[in-house]
């Protein structure tokens, strides 16, 4: 019952029409019962008696029929209007406040891919500036990985003072060039520099033709990917002295090469 939508009078022509009709009949009607029980009256003061009589009597009718229904319908339009007027202003102050919002976003946004960029572009430019150090070193650098001793990186000077191509010093392990060193002494050394930190010291390299060449080491852990001291720096250099087997951070009873 409550989806029925309500019709007033004014708002069905008709139903006004029959409303309208009905009251005038039944009005004008008993106007004339009344005139009609009246003693005599002339004809003048009979069409004044009809006439009041009929405003007076007509005039809730219209009232109560047409004119307060269509009083309150125009104050609920009204009310109506007022309440979308102030809706709508307020979704108007919403979506200004969400744009400014959306602006203050869009403009950070544009400020952190900015920052973002120019960071790249200072980590690419020191990349490439530690890459050219390193590719064009005078000494042979050499990123190990302490657990199998290969090569996770080097540069052109390591492998080719020792007579090898990158391909072949890539597949090689410190003690197929240690000259100085067994196998066992090199993997304890590689132990005592990942507890140390860091080392430095003389020993011999075989060259791929079989030459001994007197080099200098100085090694240190390093960090690499996350892994904390997953592989080792070899600065490898030509020296004329006598090896020195033993670093000087080391105890008699760790034989080092």
């Amino acid at each position: 019952m409550n989806d029925v939508k309500r019709v007033t009078p004014y708002q069905s022509p008709i139903r006004l029409l029959l409303i309208l009709g009905s009251s005038i009949f039944t009005i004008e009607l008993s106007i004339m019962l009344l005139v009609f029980l009246l003693p005599p009256l002339s004809m003048w003061v009979g069409a004044l008696a009809d006439s009041v009589l009929l405003v007076v009597l007509i005039f809730p009718t219209l009232y109560f029929f047409v004119f307060r229904p269509l009083a309150l319908h125009i104050a609920e339009r009204e009310r109506m209007e007022a309440e979308l007027r102030k809706a709508h202003e307020q979704l108007e102050t919403r979506i200004r406040e969400r744009t400014v919002e959306l602006e203050q976003i869009n403009k950070e946004l544009h400020t952190k891919i900015v920052e973002h960029k120019e960071s790249e572009n200072r980590l690419r430019e020191a990349e490439v500036r530690y890459r050219t150090l390193f590719e064009q070193s005078p000494f042979g650098v050499v990123l190990l990985d302490p657990e199998t001793t290969l090569p996770v990186e080097f540069n052109e000077t390591a492998h080719r003072q020792l007579g090898y191509s990158r391909d072949e010093f890539s597949r090689m392990r410190i003690s197929d060039y240690e000259s100085s060193e067994e196998p066992a002494e090199t993997e304890r050394h590689v132990h005592v520099v990942l507890r140390d930190g860091e080392d430095d010291f003389e020993t011999r390299h075989r060259t791929k033709q079989g030459g001994i060449r007197n080099v200098h080491v100085t090694t240190k852990a390093v960090s690499l990917s996350g892994r904390a001291h997953s592989t080792i720096s070899f600065v490898t250099s030509p020296t004329t002295g006598k090896p020195r087997r033993r670093s000087s951070r080391q105890t008699p009873n760790s034989p080092i090469g």
